[in-house]
């Protein structure tokens, strides 16, 4: 089961927001997995949250310039089981070595149980991402920012993984970076472990 780390109020109904263990999945981290692609994720309650209109922003960059290896942000939702996961919506990819901020918006739909965001890799990596941000657009037409653990990428948990965050497979390594942060002192790098079987 997920481990709930928080409970937030933001002026909707409570929501928690849960880090899953590497080795369980929702059914929309199994669908982008079986697409090839890696993410990092967190996982939040979405119920609260129908009929908002929500954005994720994240900044990121890439250390294959070439085109091989994309870092992207993503959120997902998971409906009713008879339903299962949404279509996936992401950012633009990016291949530069230049923090880029990208950003992708969407309406929760009415029936959304759950909403599944984070990080991801098209390729082997490397990949950078830091100062992820979720907001809901409030009827004054301000966004207004949900508070997400971890999302600056600041906090370390055991083995220099990033704190707070679930969804990395064996052969992948998620760890915390201090070169070149987008800001403050540290930013995701996600890339295949040395010795990671086969691509993905």
């Amino acid at each position: 089961m997920p481990v709930w780390s928080s409970s937030l109020r933001i002026g909707v109904p409570a929501l928690l927001v849960a880090s899953l263990s590497p080795l369980e999945k929702a059914p929309a981290q199994e669908a982008a997995e079986a697409a090839g692609d890696v993410r990092l994720y967190h996982l939040m309650d979405a119920i609260g949250l129908r009929g908002e209109q929500i954005r994720l922003r994240v900044s990121i960059r890439s250390g294959d310039a070439s085109g091989g290896t994309a870092a992207f942000g993503w959120l997902q939702f998971d409906g009713p089981p008879a339903e299962g996961a949404g279509p996936e919506q992401r950012t633009a990819r990016v291949s530069s070595p230049e923090w880029s901020v990208e950003e992708v918006r969407a309406v929760v739909p009415a029936d959304a149980i759950d909403l599944l965001f984070g990080v991801g890799v098209e390729g082997t990596g490397p990949i950078w991402a830091d100062d992820l941000q979720l907001a809901i657009l409030k009827p004054s037409g301000v966004w207004r920012r949900l508070a997400i653990p971890n999302a600056d990428f600041e906090s370390v948990a055991q083995g220099g993984r990033p704190a707070d965050w679930g969804g990395i497979d064996p052969g992948w390594e998620a760890r915390i970076d201090r070169d070149y942060p987008y800001e403050g002192s540290g930013a995701l790098r996600l890339e295949r472990s040395a010795g990671g079987s086969g691509s993905r």
